[in-house]
């Protein structure tokens, strides 16, 4: 396995930990407890893992080299019972995990800028090796890849992405009421958009402009 990746996996591993931590979190301080209680509110990943989403799907786009690692941890439950208004939270704690991955994102491309800026001068001083500085990059390239497309993933509106609850909430109240989709119908929706290269079409158009802005190219 080469060394890009791993740090792939690494970022992936991160990238879902924090993502469903925020989710969990930002339920939390909305008011409803469930996800706290069932230890969501965690950067362990094994309390977040989901054995296809985390797991099956990521190995087959590594194994058959696609392009973009994406997948889905461990729904977080939300009880919106329990929330203190309802329509406005959910919103924001389905936005939360989308939102948690840009600003991962965003730090590591800070990292990077930082290295390009002064990493020339610190490995002619001595002060940080070559190789690490080289391997430093590469980890953070991994991350801010892994995490742009986890959060652009995550934001197409099918269900159960997040994308799916933000649109939902943003529609009139008696229909945000009533909009309902099984969980596999929006599956077999994912299934059709990931075969015929519409999720790749997707994630792409994003991914480019976000990353070079990220990274000052």
């Amino acid at each position: 396995m080469s060394d890009i990746a791993v740090y792939q996996i690494i970022g992936f591993v991160v990238a879902i930990t924090i993502h469903e931590a925020a989710h969990a979190f930002t339920a939390y301080k909305c008011g409803d407890t469930t996800a706290y209680d069932e230890g969501r509110v965690s950067l362990n990943p094994i309390n977040h893992i989901d054995p296809f989403g985390t797991v099956i799907l990521p190995l087959i786009l590594l194994i058959t080299g696609s392009p973009f690692m994406f997948g889905w941890a461990k729904p977080v439950p939300v009880d919106l019972r329990s929330l203190r208004d309802p329509k406005t939270d959910e919103y924001w704690i389905a936005l939360a995990g989308p939102l948690s991955n840009f600003a991962l994102a965003a730090i590591f491309g800070i990292i990077i800028r930082l290295i390009i800026s002064y990493g020339e001068s610190m490995v002619g001083a001595g002060l940080l090796p070559f190789t690490a500085a080289v391997a430093v990059l590469k980890l953070c390239s991994a991350m801010i890849s892994v995490n742009l497309v986890l959060g652009i993933f995550n934001l197409i509106p099918i269900p159960p992405l997040d994308g799916f609850n933000v649109i939902k909430t943003m529609l009139p109240d008696d229909v945000y009421e009533n909009l309902y989709i099984p969980p596999g119908i929006g599956f077999l929706m994912f299934i059709i958009l990931m075969s015929t290269g519409v999720t790749d079409v997707i994630i792409s158009t994003f991914y480019m402009p976000m990353f070079n802005l990220l990274v000052g190219r």
